[in-house]
């Protein structure tokens, strides 16, 4: 296992993985005045495939792969989450229909569930307790970096290739990454049971006892996932700003390619930084540096919606929202 023994090339391929997941994962927003035209998806079908169906794939999938980290291991468990990923990501390309689209969104979810829980257990092993924070931190910058460049990409080659192409290309890539993963070892048969983690039973009951047992935890939760609401207006935003606004698709995906990639880093860099800083001075600690956070960025988000195209304020409310939910990353982990 030699390949550990050089962590930075590890960080940085996870890293790089991690972020062709969320081109992956947010190529459907990209294209999707396209395909919904295309396959002549309403509103509410769209809104499913983009949230419905990735909460019930990804939200359970997660926890059991990640017992299967565990366990087993992690380097593989995320090569065929990549090739699962990568190959439902080209068979998105081929869908004709709802029904088809709905059904490789599904297994595409399911397969990067693989990827963070084994790349975090990997990234605390290889890294000293010191810097192992550091390393987890660069490691989820690859989800405004995915974010930004699936739009990017959009707006670009994809008017070459269209949304089909850009689709098989990605899958293509994938598959091609996903082979060269599983030449990776990370054997784990050699370790007790206690070493190697409970069954995925007795961890989900773990987790439920937990929940129960501290508020603290529990309010965490159901507070990260309010904040992570603002990332479904990303979901429609595009379609709103070509339907109900004129603006052309592929122009307008590149520049929120550009400003989700500039503004979600700043969010994961600035928003721990500031929180460490300020938390101390407020009330509630590092729960009230997210609230102060909310309290700015939520009335530019609402300003947004109103705005004129082109206008300042519609520029900084689409920033606040890139913004809002990378920062509260940092803050939320203390």
């Amino acid at each position: 296992m030699r390949w550990k023994e050089n962590p930075q090339a590890v960080l940085i391929g996870l890293l790089v993985i991690h972020v062709m997941a969320h081109v992956d994962r947010n190529m459907l927003l990209g294209f999707s005045p396209q395909i919904t035209r295309d396959l002549a998806l309403g509103n509410a079908q769209y809104g499913f495939l983009a949230g419905a169906v990735w909460v019930l794939s990804f939200g359970f999938m997660a926890v059991f792969l990640g017992s299967l980290a565990d366990r087993f291991s992690r380097t593989k468990v995320i090569a065929f989450g990549i090739l699962a990923w990568s190959v439902c990501t080209g068979a998105s390309g081929l869908a004709q229909n709802f029904g088809q689209m709905v059904a490789a969104r599904f297994f595409v979810a399911a397969g990067e569930a693989a990827l963070v829980p084994a790349a975090v257990s990997l990234l605390i092993e290889l890294f000293k307790p010191g810097r192992a924070g550091t390393a987890v931190g660069i490691f989820f910058m690859g989800i405004p970096l995915g974010i930004g460049l699936a739009f990017t990409l959009a707006g670009t080659i994809g008017s070459t290739l269209g949304w089909r192409g850009t689709f098989y290309a990605l899958g293509a890539a994938g598959i091609l990454i996903g082979l060269a993963a599983l030449l990776l070892k990370d054997d784990r048969g050699a370790h007790t049971v206690a070493d190697r983690g409970l069954p995925f039973t007795e961890q989900l009951r773990s987790v439920v006892t937990l929940l129960r047992g501290s508020p603290t935890v529990a309010h965490t939760v159901v507070g990260f996932v309010l904040v992570h609401m603002a990332f479904v207006g990303i979901a429609f935003a595009q379609l709103w700003l070509v339907r109900e606004r004129g603006l052309d698709a592929a122009v307008m995906a590149q520049k929120i390619g550009v400003l989700g990639i500039v503004f979600g880093v700043l969010g994961s860099l600035v928003g721990g930084m500031l929180s460490d800083r300020l938390a101390r001075r407020l009330p509630g600690g590092h729960a009230g540096f997210v609230v102060l956070l909310i309290g700015i960025c939520g009335p530019l988000m609402v300003a947004f919606r109103f705005a004129d195209p082109g206008s300042a304020v519609f520029y900084v409310g689409m920033c606040a929202g890139f913004f809002l939910p990378l920062a509260t990353y940092g803050p939320r982990s203390r």
